[in-house]
């Protein structure tokens, strides 16, 4: 950039001797007097809001790339940036009419290109703070900077290829066997949901005006899928007042849903009734189902489950998976309710779907609601987080509830949610947490600690509603006496928490080294499995815990994976 101008009303600028510009750029700005003011006699000393002198448009000459204020008409100028008029004269501070009209930019970028320019001409950009400032840079020639990488995909995966050129002004267009891709033009190119077809040779054209260049090709291999879907995961909870029990599929792919939301290709051990499959995604199933009893082992049987292929890969005949429903410490259940208006707690709790028919489950690790879904996740709904808490401490607690619309905290005197009471509430939106004596403080923090007694459990509940922008709901406590400010208080973590669910997928830790051993721990119930090629795998010898020490020989190589 080499240099910017405020018009002053006697503004002349030289900046290129070339034959004719190579660009106007525009950009938008919001309201003509919002960014520029009013702009007295004495400008730039003061501003005088009295008066104001505009142009009604902005002349650029093209013959020897001076550049001054053209008149209301646009007159002998060649270029003109494309703006709204009001066809309101402005008053000069004599009371006469003004240099032109009131305007704004018309919110577009748009680029004039001189086709007969020279290389290594300018660029001009006219744009506007209380001013008119006037860039200029040299166009730069195309250089690719990155190539796009070979792949072999299987049908129904996606790929991205990406390229990176340097230059300017660069615009793009990627390329399949040569033919150009409709819509395919930034620096990066993604294909959802690969077919066969879509095998061949891509690349990236870069279109400067010092001349075009293109990547190499990246050559794309889409093989037939001939694997069957599997169980990924499963979960299985029930609701804290024990009227919803549910079970949730994670398939290993895209499964079709007409397969995937029939109860017949279900059926659960011990009399379990499956009276409904609700189909949440191409991947996952929730089975809402009858009456589950605690700390019973069931055994899941799935069968006729196609994955959307073009062969259609039948799952394996009877695939099982056995599960327990237990309370399971480090969990809270999250429950979503969409289409509910406002942002009144009231409105979630008295639509109809509330509270035993929520549209999605997910099983939180906090008192939050942001590490899962972010803090904006969607837009009108409304959700419940419950579960059970129990301290290590036998003191006097504060809570502090912050969120994202509206919400309430429920708290029950034991471990029944027919005896919770309401503990706080957050009636607008957005505080942080607050101190009891705040003056924010309208009830989003409680005034009198709540005594709680070391290992006991208590029901706690949370209500929140959103209606758009951000959402989120938290919530913290601190022993009476604790000195740390409310505003560095984080949620409470799941150690504290519990709350009925089957045994979550197990998750392997950071491995650690010590003396040449390998630590190999993980969280879950779970086989480990070892491998040399990750083609063939065998159960590791002793079916070892969590905690399994290898001592790896010069050379040698493993994998290991967990199998629920």
């Amino acid at each position: 950039m080499d240099g910017v101008q405020r018009y002053d009303g006697n503004w002349v600028m030289t900046s290129d001797t070339k034959e004719g510009v190579d660009y106007i750029v525009t950009y938008a700005i919001p309201s003509w007097d919002q960014q520029f003011g009013k702009v007295g006699p004495d400008w730039p000393n003061a501003i005088d809001t009295n008066s104001i002198f505009k142009p009604g448009w902005i002349g650029l000459h093209s013959l020897d790339g001076k550049i001054s204020i053209g008149d209301s008409n646009g007159n002998n100028y060649a270029y003109k940036i494309p703006c709204y008029e009001t066809d309101e004269p402005i008053l000069d501070p004599n009371g006469n009419a003004g240099t032109g009209h009131d305007y704004g930019y018309d919110g577009d970028v748009e680029v004039y290109p001189d086709a007969d320019g020279k290389g290594g001409s300018t660029v001009l950009w006219c744009g506007a703070i209380y001013g008119f400032g006037v860039f200029r840079g040299q166009n730069v020639p195309a250089a690719i900077t990155q190539q796009p990488l070979s792949a072999t995909k299987t049908e129904g995966e996606s790929i991205t290829f990406t390229a990176a050129a340097s230059g300017g002004a660069n615009s793009y267009q990627w390329l399949k066997d040569s033919v150009p891709i409709p819509g395919a033009i930034a620096p990066g190119y993604t294909i959802d949901r690969l077919k066969l077809s879509d095998a061949g040779k891509y690349r990236l054209r870069v279109i400067n005006r010092l001349g075009n260049v293109e990547t190499s090709d990246a050559n794309l291999m889409v093989v037939v899928d001939d694997v069957p879907p599997t169980i990924a995961s499963i979960a299985a909870g029930e609701n804290p007042t024990k009227t919803a029990f549910w079970v949730t599929l994670v398939f290993s792919e895209r499964v079709t849903p007409d397969t995937a939301g029939s109860t017949n290709n279900y059926a659960i051990s011990g009399g379990v009734v499956i009276p409904d499959v609700v189909v949440n995604s191409e991947t996952t199933v929730t089975l809402n189902t009858s009456a589950q009893t605690e700390g019973t082992e069931y055994t899941l049987t799935v069968n006729n489950i196609k994955d959307q292929s073009r062969r259609g890969n039948v799952i394996a005949a009877n695939t099982t998976r056995k599960y327990t429903l237990a309370l399971t410490p480090g969990y809270l259940l999250w429950e979503f309710y969409p289409n509910i208006s406002g942002t009144a707690v009231d409105a979630l709790t008295g639509d109809p779907t509330y509270p035993d028919n929520p549209a999605r489950r997910e099983f939180l690790t906090s008192f939050s609601t942001i590490p899962e879904f972010t803090a904006d996740f969607a837009d009108t709904y409304g959700a419940r987080v419950s579960g059970w808490l129990t301290p290590s401490v036998s003191t006097n607690y504060y809570f502090f509830l912050r969120s994202d619309d509206a919400s309430e905290l429920w708290l029950s005197s034991d471990n029944n949610p027919n005896n919770q009471t309401l503990a706080a509430q957050e009636t607008i939106c957005c505080h942080g947490f607050l101190e009891p004596d705040d003056v924010n403080n309208t009830g989003q923090t409680i005034t009198t600690p709540i005594a709680l007694v070391a290992g006991n459990r208590y029901y706690i509940e949370a209500l929140f509603k959103e209606q758009g922008g951000g959402d989120y709901v938290e919530v913290a406590w601190r022993k009476q006496g604790d000195t740390t400010p409310a505003a560095n208080l984080t949620p409470i973590p799941g150690n504290f928490l519990s709350t009925y669910r089957s045994a979550p997928p197990p998750k392997f830790g950071p491995p650690t080294v010590s003396g040449g051993r390998i630590t190999i721990a993980w969280i879950g119930s779970g086989t480990l499995q070892e491998s040399t090629n990750l083609i063939s795998w065998a159960g590791v010898s002793g079916n070892p815990a969590s905690g399994f020490q290898v001592t790896p020989g010069l050379g040698e190589h493993k994998f290991y994976r967990l199998v629920q």
